[in-house]
């Protein structure tokens, strides 16, 4: 349920913004653009703290159900059906993913095998996640089973990641059938152990996964999964600066690997399970260079990128099958990186296209270093370059819905060092004729668009994650800080990006008239339980609270008579401007319609 204290958020705008979109809380060195979108609220809940606490990605199921799965942060994996409902069971469960959860980690990342509904092929029923473990004076493995051991004098990692996969086809013909979507069966004993590594800290982990989804059966990057190493976080002793520039090391990298043994001649065989794990891509930059290649050579064969701090999330272009990272900085600078085989991208030399730690304050640029497409700053810089403090890396736009926004790249910022996330585009083809590549704006919002943290901010708290489903439509991933304690009034959120809406235009049609007042009264008989925000609105919900009352009434009146002139509603209606009485009687007519809803 949307808390009922956004409707007073919502009449301000409406009362006072006429309707016209609202300019946000706009980060001083990041433009307003002309994109005007309207955030589509699909889910609002307040998820079990004990099991699933904060949504955290998104991915589709590529089986054409058009299901989207959503990991959570606390080791949960929720689906939400091709009407946009969260199921009440989960696909995976806290219990089944065995997740240890540390100061910044969890279940990260998810991601379907290309061949997930190819029946007879290796990826058939297939996805992969990574979930965060106890390290070995917790109860976790000894450094011999782990693939990645940290070595430090010690056993004093912070935690272990493993990247698992999970066959959901060993229960039958799964992929394709909606109505399966909860997998009792499943352990983290039964899915199949990838990648286990220590991390040193509890930040800049093993986080994220993707596919190329332009890659095709017979290409040579078909089947191979990207997954995105940070610098292994803070420990005393260990220099993740230095580590993200050491070949040598699984930290600081993008690697690709394929999770079929059989792909590739170069097979890496699991610590844990001693079963083949997966296999080295023959093109990968560093899968030659060494007559052993083994998992302790000078330049790990897994390497397809260096030089990352926190690529927290990465995504390809499905038009293009460019790679993009958004890493996250350290003092000053947040980037976008376009990914390249065996770039280095410059942490710890670089922060951004600024001096780095490994050689500091020399104020030079080492060679060979592949600088950001995109950098903004934190708010410590100066004021024109302010923009982030936390990036969460998104995708280029490949939808439909939005026309104007199709080759732009959507990324959000976290919100940390902000009162606010962000919402952000940007020009990623250098043949887009709107600017240059790596100018960035801020989105405009739709003035009905819903509110947040309880009706005073046009955007959540927090966007950890932007999402892409199989049409190529976007979402962002937004709720409350896991660090915080747990409050059931702020809500995880799932928010579809749409085109703009009009004020009081319920039919979408790009006016406001006799046609949207008829679907306003045809709203007074519709339980808006499990609406999006959008179908709600539609039915003249106009604040956004899952109900019809007297104050979407005054809202619908006056964006009427802000789009065509005052005194139109009346003229239309023969309704004046409501009295006391008038507005008491409709205030008990609208109750009473409520009641009757909620009693059927």
């Amino acid at each position: 349920m949307i808390h009922r204290s956004l409707r007073f958020g919502a009449i301000v705008a409406l009362w006072f913004s006429a309707s016209t979109a609202l300019a946000l809380d706009l980060r001083t060195g990041v433009p307003e653009g002309n994109i005007e979108v309207y955030l589509n609220m699909l889910v609002s809940t307040a998820l079990n703290p004990s099991t699933d606490f904060a949504f955290i990605d998104l991915a589709p199921f590529n089986d054409g159900t058009g299901r989207l799965a959503v990991c959570t942060i606390q080791g949960g994996v929720r689906v939400i059906d091709s009407n946009g409902h969260l199921l009440a069971n989960s696909l995976l469960t806290k219990a089944q993913t065995g997740l240890v959860l540390p100061q910044e980690a969890g279940l990260t990342g998810i991601a379907f095998h290309p061949d997930f509904n190819h029946v007879g092929t290796f990826g058939y029923g297939k996805f992969y996640t990574i979930t965060t473990e106890a390290n070995e004076n917790n109860g976790g493995l000894p450094d011999a089973s782990v693939d990645f051991p940290f070595h430090n004098g010690t056993n004093n990692e912070e935690h272990q990641d493993v990247v698992r996969e999970w066959d959901l086809a060993m229960f039958g013909n799964v992929p394709g059938n909606a109505a399966n979507s909860q997998f009792t069966g499943l352990t983290n004993a039964n899915s199949r152990e990838i990648l286990r590594v220590d991390q040193p800290g509890p930040y800049h982990d093993v986080v994220d996964l993707a596919f190329n989804p332009v890659a095709q059966p017979g290409d040579s990057d078909y089947g191979n999964l990207y997954i995105t190493s940070g610098d292994g976080g803070d420990r005393t002793g260990y220099d993740r600066t230095a580590s993200a520039q050491n070949l040598g090391t699984i930290f600081g990298n993008v690697l690709r690997i394929n999770p079929d043994p059989a792909a590739n001649p170069l097979v890496r065989t699991s610590a844990h399970s001693a079963q083949l794990a997966y296999s080295v891509p023959s093109d990968n930059p560093y899968a030659a260079d060494d007559p052993q290649e083994t998992k302790t050579s000078t330049t790990l064969a897994e390497i397809w990128a260096n030089g990352f701090r926190s690529p927290w999330r990465m995504n390809f272009d499905r038009l293009t099958g460019k790679l993009y990272v958004g890493d996250v900085g350290e003092n000053l600078w947040e980037e976008v990186d376009d990914v390249q085989k065996g770039k280095n991208y410059g942490w710890g030399y670089m922060e951004g296209t600024h001096d780095g730690t490994l050689v500091a304050g020399d104020g030079t640029l080492v060679p060979g270093l592949t600088l950001p497409i995109i950098e903004l700053g934190h708010n410590s810089v100066p004021v024109n370059q302010r923009g982030s403090d936390s990036i969460s890396g998104g995708f280029v736009y490949r939808g439909t819905a939005i026309p104007e926004l199709y080759g732009k790249y959507v990324f959000a910022d976290l919100g940390q060092g902000f009162d606010s996330s962000a919402i952000f585009y940007a020009i990623v083809d250098p043949n887009d004729p709107s600017g240059h590549v790596g100018d960035v704006f801020e989105f405009k919002l739709s003035s009905v668009s819903p509110r947040f943290e309880f009706g005073t901010q046009e955007l959540p708290e927090r966007i950890f994650s932007v999402g892409e489903d199989t049409n190529g439509e976007l979402y962002f991933i937004a709720g409350p800080d896991p660090r915080q304690a747990f409050d059931p009034n702020r809500h995880s959120l799932i928010l579809r990006v749409s085109p703009k809406v009009i004020a009081g235009d319920l039919n979408g049609d790009g006016f406001v008239n006799a046609g949207d007042w008829t679907l306003f009264k045809a709203g007074q008989s519709i339980n808006f339980a499990g609406l999006s925000s959008l179908d709600s609105y539609s039915h003249g919900d106009m604040d956004a609270d899952l109900d019809h009352d007297l104050t979407d009434f005054l809202l619908f009146r006056t964006a009427f008579d802000q789009v065509n002139g005052a005194g139109a509603f009346e003229s239309l209606t023969g309704v004046p401007e409501p009295s006391s009485i008038a507005l008491i009687s409709f205030v008990l007519f609208v109750a009473a319609s409520a009641r009757g809803r909620k009693n059927n």
